[in-house]
């Protein structure tokens, strides 16, 4: 099955856009600096390893919490962990989070079941209670893709109850042709429905009366399901282990900055009895406000954290950060050496801020070789634009806090200001963004 899925990535890729990194083409230069460009897992030669500059042992903290020791899952059994994974936007929380689901995902670990809810459904439109829905069908999928047998009768059963009102089935069949008829194969059919390529995006934005049956059905019988849930897992554990396949299972929930605020609110602060009632490992990210809300909630006992820091401009964190843009785009031809450095100054060791300025840059150019002057502009017009997002009171508190490092994460304004990159988390600190430092200082 691994070949196989090989050989599914391998023909995703040749049917993409094709690029000869690092790349000459200054519009296809323009396409790979997009912040939203991924990397993994087709172009992983453009992955810099930046686990030494973040001054983080992340991966080996993760893997304690989860049980594993020399490679190996060696709390077999043991309490399922929930794990809050945290970071700015633009830190590289999905890239890791992939690199982590990839190695956690081994025979001799857990099988981990990757869910990126910004590719699953409309982000904006998620509620908490699809969380099961994606769950349940991501476990279905993956199992399936794995030829592992598992005994889905249950599953079938819960979706037979979620389909049995007849305007459901009227509404399933008049906008995805799917037709819920034949006892004993509804939950069968629905679940490859939904597992089908945009079978669950179509199902959440578009079937309004299927859904929301769904859901409220989920919030009525929630505890019910939780049971059969938890049941199932238990018997799925026991066939991975019986086949060699996995020690335990593994959810990891990524695609996180979409999500409306109110729905993290209302499953990690207000009601987190769905995901701490579930007894099976999960490492959910969070947006860095929402993390800190959480953090300063009554129920932040029930979560372990993580926070993926951004990187501290060093001599050696420089090299990596311009490999970070020169992986992708040919240096000599798109940069003068101290333009590049003045980005990569001014990024403030974030990621996708540094992308962003090396391809605003570009655009600036037509393409052509940034310039020292260019660089200084495009960081002039990004600090404003931060600038113009403050209040008085966000600017106060910038004030108070410049060139310590202290600033109360329990403010409603500083969890807003990590949301939108005018403060950024380092280990053990925080500061002001450095494009905005001139406004902050001369206003």
């Amino acid at each position: 099955m691994i070949f196989i899925e090989s050989c599914l990535l391998l023909q995703k890729k040749l049917t993409m856009p094709q690029y000869s990194f690092p790349e000459k083409d200054a519009f296809k230069a323009r396409d790979v600096l997009e912040a939203t460009f991924d990397i993994l897992p087709y172009f992983k030669e453009l992955y810099v390893q930046l686990d030494k500059v973040r001054g983080d042992e992340q991966l080996e903290e993760l893997c304690f919490q989860l049980g594993i020791q020399d490679n190996k899952l060696v709390a077999v059994g043991g309490e399922p962990q929930k794990i809050l994974f945290s970071g700015h936007r633009g830190c590289g929380k999905s890239i890791e989070l992939s690199r982590y689901h990839h190695y956690l995902d081994n025979s001799e670990r857990y099988i981990s079941i990757h869910i990126d809810l910004q590719q699953e459904v409309e982000a904006f439109k998620f509620e908490p209670e699809d969380l099961y829905v994606l769950m349940i069908a991501k476990l279905i999928e993956k199992l399936n893709e794995r030829g592992i047998d598992f005994d889905k009768r249950a599953f079938d059963k819960i979706a037979e109850d979620w389909l049995s009102e007849e305007d459901v089935k009227l509404e399933l069949k008049d906008t995805s042709g799917f037709e819920v008829t034949g006892e004993g194969s509804i939950g069968f059919n629905f679940w490859n429905f939904v597992t089908l390529k945009q079978g669950l995006k179509d199902l959440i934005s578009g079937s309004r009366t299927t859904i929301n049956t769904i859901r409220t059905r989920v919030k009525l019988n929630s505890i019910e399901l939780i049971d059969t849930f938890n049941v199932e897992l238990n018997k799925v554990r026991k066939e991975l282990a019986n086949q060699g396949q996995a020690q335990d299972i593994l959810f990891v929930i990524d695609g996180s900055e979409r999500i409306r605020r109110e729905v993290y609110e209302q499953m990690f602060v207000h009601d987190i009895s769905l995901i701490q009632s579930t007894q099976v490992s999960l490492i959910c990210a969070v947006p860095i406000n929402t993390f800190y809300e959480i953090v300063n909630s009554a129920g932040r006992d029930y979560f372990k954290r993580m926070t993926l820091p951004m990187i501290k401009i060093t001599p050696e964190s420089k090299v990596l950060l311009e490999q970070i843009v020169t992986n992708r785009i040919d240096k000599s031809i798109f940069f003068d050496q101290s333009a590049l450095d003045c980005m990569i100054e001014n990024s403030g060791g974030c990621p996708r801020q540094l992308l962003l300025l090396a391809q605003r840059a570009l655009v600036k150019t037509r393409g052509k070789k940034i310039a020292l002057s260019v660089a200084e502009l495009v960081v002039h017009e990004f600090g404003r634009t931060l600038f113009e997002e403050l209040s008085e009171k966000h600017l106060n508190l910038i004030r108070q806090g410049d060139d310590k490092g202290e600033y109360l994460t329990g403010e409603f304004e500083v969890q807003q200001m990590l949301f939108s990159l005018a403060l950024l988390k380092y280990n053990g600190k925080i500061y002001i963004n450095p494009v905005l430092k001139p406004f902050v200082q001369h206003e």
